[in-house]
């Protein structure tokens, strides 16, 4: 018993650097964009009412969850989060989107879904106020 409850902590810290390993964008082909959306959406599934309830007025807490919905989906693989949502800002704003329409539904839905908590992640340092900007504008160029 005590070998596993050391290897889990192990592998806890080796996932922690490989995780901060890289300040590298994730490459948006469609397979990682489609895999990093079903995260998204799984994980923004899997919030419990109770999570939800604790949020309010709890900075600590939400800023946990919203890390767990929004960024780690990103960062799991070793990727930077902040260049991720950028990059897929890019994209968007060149006009370029991919004809598939799952790469370019799981890309949207990405860009969509950051945006709506944007506001949170900007509040709780998880990303920058000119980042959010970039995806508001990118939002908007969608919307038109």
């Amino acid at each position: 018993m005590r070998k596993i409850i050391i290897l889990i902590v192990s592998l806890s810290i080796i996932t922690v650097e490989v995780a901060s390993a890289t300040s590298k964008a994730m490459p948006l082909n469609k397979e990682n964009v489609i895999a990093c959306a079903i995260r998204i959406k799984r994980a923004i599934e899997w919030v419990t009412p109770q999570e939800q309830q604790m949020m309010i007025g709890n900075t600590d807490f939400s800023k946990k969850i919203i890390t767990r919905i929004m960024v780690q989906p990103i960062t799991v693989d070793g990727y930077d989060f902040e260049k991720t949502v950028l990059a897929i800002v890019a994209v968007v704003a060149s006009g370029n989107l991919p004809l598939d329409l799952a790469h370019k539904t799981g890309l949207l839905f990405i860009l969509t879904s950051i945006y709506g908590s944007s506001s949170h992640l900007v509040s709780y340092g998880l990303m920058s106020q000119s980042t959010r900007i970039a995806l508001e504008d990118a939002v908007q160029q969608v919307v038109k």
